[in-house]
């Protein structure tokens, strides 16, 4: 008997994801752990531990068609009191499941919530810095970035159509 049911195709009682996830795996960020974890997508279970991140490695955004993924290192602290701020961008190399290495966006601070452009670019909040950096995921740079008016820019979306940033606390 076969049964198509929340993206898992199931026959004799044996699971195989059909979706993105199943192909790549889960990716995690323990905060806690100072970590990311690599995933089983059925079972949950860690595959792989990558440690040598700084303090609070801090959400995820995955650019799929470059097969990474990006993590905000944004310091100890909580939103609005952070002793030791972050100032760098860990990349994940998804295909091959190691830590690429850090984008150092000083002197901004706090690179939290992340987005991407429909330029293909990474938009992180610098909640310390009140900024927005834009990266190029082609060559993990700094190319831009754009002020805001609010102390403590914490989150953002796209709109859309991907050709504008919102922003707030």
């Amino acid at each position: 008997m076969m049964n198509y049911s929340r993206g898992r195709y199931c026959q004799e009682g044996k699971a195989t994801i059909t979706t993105l996830a199943g192909a790549y795996g889960l990716i995690a960020v323990d905060k806690q752990g100072s970590s990311v974890l690599f995933l089983d997508p059925v079972s949950y279970a860690v595959q792989q531990r990558l440690n040598g991140f700084p303090p609070r490695p801090h959400e995820l955004v995955i650019a799929a068609s470059k097969m990474k993924a990006y993590v905000p290192l944004y310091g100890d602290g909580v939103h609005g009191d952070k002793p030791h701020p972050g100032h760098k961008i860990a990349v994940i190399d998804l295909a091959r499941r190691v830590l690429k290495g850090f984008i150092d966006i000083s002197p901004l601070q706090s690179p939290h919530t992340g987005r991407i452009g429909d330029d293909g670019r990474l938009h992180l909040c610098c909640e310390n810095s009140r900024a927005i950096v834009v990266i190029d995921t082609d060559d993990d740079r700094l190319v831009d970035q754009i002020a805001t008016p609010d102390a403590n820019t914490h989150r953002l979306t796209m709109t859309p159509l991907g050709d504008k940033t919102v922003h707030g606390k």
